[in-house]
């Protein structure tokens, strides 16, 4: 999953495969994303604040 690169809203799709004549798709999945651990969200939350209460301190 690597190699397909991600697209904005513009995008119109992408294709992932070129089918022969004859070929068919037989079943389709889609993987959801992955969600980051809650721990690491907060902790980014936290140095987010921590930083921005920096720059404001610093103006």
């Amino acid at each position: 999953m690597e190699s397909i690169r991600e697209t904005g809203r513009a995008a119109k799709g992408v294709r992932l495969m070129r089918l022969d004549n004859g070929d068919r798709v037989m079943s389709v999945e889609r993987v959801p994303a992955e969600k980051e651990p809650q721990k690491e969200v907060e902790q980014e939350a936290v140095q987010d604040a921590a930083e921005t209460r920096n720059s404001e301190q610093a103006v």
